[in-house]
């Protein structure tokens, strides 16, 4: 996979990403208006027994709020709407963590001394490690040996290649000490 292949795929990761969250978003709102509805059935319930002169003590009032709102219907279709909208919730959030994932093994980072694409790690260490090998002289850069000294595998040997300018312009500080 290319540079440009990569950099498509990422951004349309980093779009399916920002969809989820929007579609999260949503989801969250329907969680709260499901729970909003269940909590003013369960008030309408409790008032209209508190308010009932049936119940002479507390005790029964609230085993009668109890009783009804377990066999109301309409409360427990909500519960089960509500419990459909917290699993979707649930859903959406385990998309988006895997969306997450997949661009941090995409992501490009220059900071804190690793260049970092994909699998392949290069740190600020290894780089310079190669860099002092480089200016010894004493190697040609392409022989397998180079490699095996750096404890590299071949993609990360080849990748450290293929960047070796933007290595060498991102540690240009450091390489001052090199020689």
């Amino acid at each position: 996979m290319d540079r440009e292949e990569l950099f498509a795929k990422m951004k349309s990761n980093i779009d399916e990403l920002e969809l989820k969250l929007k579609e999260r978003n949503e989801q969250e709102q329907a969680v709260f208006e499901a729970w909003d509805k269940v909590n003013k059935l369960q008030s309408t319930i409790e008032v209209d027994v508190r308010t009932s002169d049936e119940f002479r003590n507390e005790k029964s009032r609230d085993a009668e709020v109890t009783r009804r709102r377990y066999e109301n219907p309409d409360l427990t279709e909500l519960y089960s709407e509500l419990n459909v909208q917290k699993k979707q919730l649930a859903h959406i959030d385990a998309e988006i963590t895997a969306l997450k994932e997949i661009l941090k093994a995409y992501k490009v980072v220059y900071g804190n001394g690793v260049l970092l694409w994909g699998e392949i790690m290069i740190t600020k260490d290894k780089f310079l490690q190669f860099e002092r090998i480089r200016a010894s002289g004493h190697y040609n850069m392409l022989n397998p040996i180079v490699r095996k000294i750096l404890n590299l595998t071949r993609k990360d040997y080849v990748f450290l290649l293929e960047h070796y300018l933007e290595l060498k312009d991102k540690y240009k500080e450091e390489l001052k000490w090199v020689k």
